[in-house]
């Protein structure tokens, strides 16, 4: 994918037609803007945001129309703002046109503009013509997803945003990393087939025939509402999610304010300290629970035969129950032989003979008259399921895991209790107080949609484990009917290709990560002058951690640089994984440009320039919006020959803008 050139027509500061068409060269594949401070580089590159997405991220985002001509409109006259952006994807040319009419109606006040719809349309070129395209927010999902676009549009609060999306283990940076490396086409597949109400596997139960059966109907409206509540527990998962995501931008900007206060300085850097050593203590903590959960769900039988053997033993040998009777047999049975007068063999028998005698004796050994006989074999039974090793060893062992976690809470508790202190000792500083406090109570509201979080999350695993339960039931009640049968083959056949694609997935979801890491840490090796490995854990958590020391459980301290740094380094590792064709199979090439606002202004000039040289390697197109040309003084001439196109941008005005090809001095 590459982009063309784009037109703007009085969009905000850029008043009338104005067009930058960019370098499409494989070997020089580097557009630069220049523009100073409010010249319109943050402008353009919402220019693009606008054309494919209907958002703009500036003050007064629906003040679109360029202030000059604004402020010269008359009565009865209309005016328009226009971007048009042309590029190349897969093979074929694309146009993309967003349209906004402002008009001053005859009956308005004066000063008083209105503003139209939004008119949109795609178009492809097809023999030197422009024709339809389709559907414009499908192309725009073919071409560039609005989730992706924050990895290829960027200015300095998407890098901020990633750096700390990152840190955090953002699912949106998951979702992203799996869409664009071609991993999504499985998960699609798999929450086709078998999530949610919709799914195929959804849509043939519901055929089962229900109506001759009234356990099985009251089986699959069960199944039912407890799909209805899953979806609602997701619902409120991702709203808690996006709360605590608003909700750590808030912490961060306060904290912030208190960072900058040197009379706190000190005292918040040491509880940033123990934050990070908490939260790797209470994933430890998690992880000893859910170890703690597992040992006793998969060993639960020989929990409690170590409890009842001895008492078994010891109540069969009072009870005596040498002879065991008859397996599976019960004094029932043998009354119904008694009264029905013949043997099962056939052979009749009369009162008080031998046959009739010898099938009471045999009845004293039977339940409910010999309670020993149960107890034997359902201790028999008992002992066939569970491990006598196992049983005996279990108590030692499930003690211990518990002792482990209490260990972990006491360590996690003592370093709360000095969190809390640093947070009351701040709170008392007349300067940063409130704010302290404000911190607090949003710490507190993360944690309780945290925990609430993970309450929904067990419920559903609760509910998912009993519609597990249910679907086999379901399955044998339905087994009289021979349209159920057919339909529970189908059940079956697609179950067993949700299983094959779960496992495939599974399988290429590990070799991404470990790929995409090595790729991420081969541009920080590159781009970071320093020692630093980047990991990323199970979650899509990326930590920075010393090269020497890989196993730290403790991300190394950054710097905001050094954040911007390894945001570069991850987008450009996405890119050569995505080029490399991860999944051969599936994806296609596709290579992204990068558009980026100015991204440079934390970093040195060592950085810029190698940020500079991994760049065009990686994308298809690089497209930089850059202060002063001296920005660049430290790339290397090879880094300067990719350089295909330069722009300028005039500042005329405070509301008047231009896009030229040459430098003018003002």
């Amino acid at each position: 994918m590459k982009f063309k050139k784009i037109i703007i027509t009085n969009f905000r500061q850029f008043k009338g037609r104005n067009e930058l068409n960019f370098s499409t060269d494989d070997d020089k594949n580097i557009t630069i803007v220049y523009g100073g401070i409010t010249h319109g580089k943050t402008t353009l590159l919402q220019a693009f945001n606008w054309v494919f997405y209907n958002i703009v991220k500036l003050e007064n985002p629906n003040d679109l129309l360029n202030k000059e001509i604004a402020d010269n409109l008359g009565r009865g006259e209309s005016a328009e703002v226009e971007v048009e952006i042309h590029l190349e994807f897969d093979g074929e040319n694309y146009r993309l046109i967003r349209k906004q009419v402002y008009s001053v109606y005859l009956n308005e006040m004066y000063g008083k503009i209105s503003t139209g719809t939004s008119l949109v349309r795609a178009e492809k070129e097809q023999n030197d013509t422009w024709i339809p395209a389709g559907n414009y927010d499908d192309i725009i999902n073919k071409i560039m997803p609005s989730n992706l676009s924050t990895y290829f549009f960027f200015d300095g609060e998407r890098i901020d945003n990633i750096s700390e999306q990152q840190r955090k283990g953002s699912k949106e940076v998951e979702n992203s990393v799996k869409e664009i490396l071609g991993l999504e086409h499985y998960s699609t597949a798999i929450k086709h087939l078998s999530t949610g109400r919709n799914s195929v596997l959804a849509e043939l139960r519901s055929r089962i025939n229900t109506s001759a059966n009234s356990e099985l109907d009251d089986l699959r409206r069960e199944y039912n509402n407890i799909d209805i509540d899953i979806e609602n527990n997701n619902d409120k998962i991702k709203r808690y999610e996006n709360e605590i995501d608003n909700l750590e931008r808030d912490k961060k900007a306060k904290e912030q304010v208190i960072l900058d206060n040197k009379a706190t300085y000190e005292k918040q850097q040491e509880k940033l300290s123990l934050k990070a050593k908490l939260d790797s203590i209470m994933i430890k903590e998690n992880n000893q629970i859910e170890n703690f959960k597992s040992f006793f769900n998969n060993y639960y039988l020989d929990f409690f035969y170590y409890g009842l053997n001895d008492k078994m033993k010891e109540l069969a040998e009072v009870l005596d129950t040498k002879e065991e009777g008859i397996p599976n047999m019960h004094a029932y049975s043998i009354d119904y032989i008694l009264n029905r007068g013949y043997c099962i063999c056939g052979e009749k028998f009369e009162k008080d003979d031998t046959h009739y005698k010898a099938l009471l004796e045999e009845k004293k050994k039977l339940p409910p008259q010999s309670i020993g006989t149960s107890i034997s074999n359902f201790n028999k039974e008992l002992r066939q399921k569970i491990s006598e090793e196992k049983s005996e060893n279990f108590k030692t062992e499930i003690v211990n895991k518990f002792e482990n976690i209490l260990q972990i809470i006491d360590e996690k508790n003592t370093l709360q209790d000095k969190i809390d202190n640093i947070s009351n000792n701040i709170a008392t500083d007349v300067n940063v107080g409130e704010l302290e406090n404000e911190v607090r109570q949003i710490e507190i509201k993360i944690r309780d949609y945290t925990e609430d979080i993970g309450s929904l999350k067990g419920q559903n695993i609760n509910k998912e484990k009993r519609k597990e339960f249910i679907e086999k039931e379901i399955s044998r009640l339905s087994q009289y009917d021979d349209r159920n049968i057919e339909i529970n083959k189908q059940i079956e056949y697609a179950e067993k290709i949700t299983k094959i694609l779960q496992s495939v997935y599974d399988k290429k979801e590990i070799e991404l990560r470990i790929t995409l890491e090595e790729a991420i840490n081969k541009y920080l090796a590159k781009i970071y002058t320093g020692e630093r490995y980047l990991k990323i854990t199970d979650d899509y958590k990326f930590r920075l951690v010393y090269t020497d020391d890989k196993e730290s459980e403790y991300d190394a301290p950054a710097s905001e640089g050094l954040g911007t740094v390894k945001a570069i380094s991850f987008m450009c590792g996405l890119l050569d994984v995505a080029k490399s064709k991860f999944l051969e199979d599936i994806a296609e090439e596709t290579e992204y440009p990068l558009v980026f606002d100015a991204p440079l202004s934390k970093i040195d000039s060592t950085h810029i320039k190698n940020v500079m040289e991994c760049l065009p390697d990686t994308a298809s197109q690089v497209i930089f919006f850059i202060r002063e040309e001296k920005d660049l003084d430290a790339i290397t001439d090879e880094t300067k020959s990719k350089i295909g196109k330069r722009y300028y941008i005039k500042k005329v005005s405070e509301k008047h803008s231009e896009i030229r090809t040459e430098k003018e001095e003002d």
